[in-house]
C-alpha cells in the first residue's frame, strides 16, 4: 500500500473517531496534516538528492547525536532505578534514538570492515537495548495501569 493512501486512511479514522478532548483533537490533526504533506517532500527528496554528498560537519554531527544518545541512556537508567513515572516517555525516546543510529551508522558506511562493524553493533548493541526499552515501557504501563485499576477497585 502507498504511503500516502495509508496516511489518508489514519486522517479519515481521526476524524470519524474524534476524541472528546479537544486540544487532543487538534494535537492529532496537525500531525496527521503534516505526515501527509511530508509524503510529496519525501517524493521530492527521493528523487532530487544525490546519491552521495560531502558533510562539512561529519563530525560534529555523530559526536553529537552519540552524546545524545549516551545521555538518553543514563536518562533511561535513572528512571529506571528510582522508578519515575517519565521513564515511560524516556525510554521510547532513547529506543527511537538508538534504532536510528544504527539505520545510519549501516547506511553510511563506507568501507566493508566499517559496514561489518556497524550491522555488529546494531544486531549485538542497538536494537537489543531498544528492544528493552520497548519491553521496559510496556511492562511498567501495564503494572502502573493495573495498580491504578486496583486502587480505584479497593477504594
Amino acid at each position: 500500500m502507498h504511503l500516502a493512501v495509508i496516511l489518508q486512511y489514519a486522517f479519515i479514522v481521526m476524524v470519524i473517531n474524534r476524541p472528546q478532548n479537544k486540544a487532543l483533537y487538534l494535537f492529532a490533526y496537525i500531525f496527521a496534516l503534516a505526515a501527509i504533506f511530508l509524503t510529496p517532500w519525501i517524493s521530492f527528496l527521493g528523487y532530487h538528492l544525490p546519491d552521495k554528498e560531502i558533510a562539512l560537519h561529519w563530525r560534529t554531527t555523530w559526536v553529537g547525536f552519540d552524546a545524545i544518545i549516551a545521555l538518553l541512556l543514563a536518562a533511561t537508567a535513572i528512571s529506571a532505578l528510582r522508578n519515575y513515572t517519565w521513564f515511560t516517555s524516556i525510554a521510547p525516546a532513547t529506543a527511537t534514538a538508538l534504532l536510528c543510529d544504527a539505520w545510519f551508522d549501516i547506511l553510511t558506511a563506507h568501507r566493508a570492515s566499517e559496514f561489518h562493524l556497524a550491522l555488529i553493533t546494531a544486531l549485538l548493541g542497538e536494537i537489543p537495548l531498544a528492544i528493552i526499552c520497548i519491553a521496559g515501557t510496556v511492562v511498567t504501563y501495564k503494572h502502573r495501569h493495573k495498580h491504578r485499576l486496583d486502587k480505584n477497585i479497593a477504594g
